[in-house]
C-alpha cells in the first residue's frame, strides 16, 4: 500500500480561497498549543500567496521568547 503520489510526481493546484482561512486557523491553533512561549506564528509559503498555484503543503513560521 502506498500513500500520496507516485515518486517524482508533483501536482500544482490553482489557489483556493479557503487556504487563507485554513492557514489562519492552523496558525491560531499552533499559537494556543505553544502558549506564552510563542511570540507569533504566521502562515508562510506558497499557500499564503493568493494568486499563486502550488502544492498544498502549509508552512508556518514561529518565533519564541526563549532561544
Amino acid at each position: 500500500m502506498s500513500i500520496g503520489l507516485k515518486r517524482g510526481t508533483v501536482i500544482l493546484l490553482e489557489h483556493q480561497e479557503d487556504w487563507e482561512e485554513a492557514g489562519k486557523e492552523c496558525a491560531k491553533l499552533l499559537s494556543s498549543i505553544l502558549g506564552e512561549s510563542a511570540v507569533g506564528v504566521q502562515h508562510v509559503g506558497s499557500t499564503s500567496i493568493p494568486w499563486y498555484s502550488c502544492k498544498t503543503n502549509y508552512r508556518y513560521c514561529g518565533r519564541s521568547k526563549n532561544p
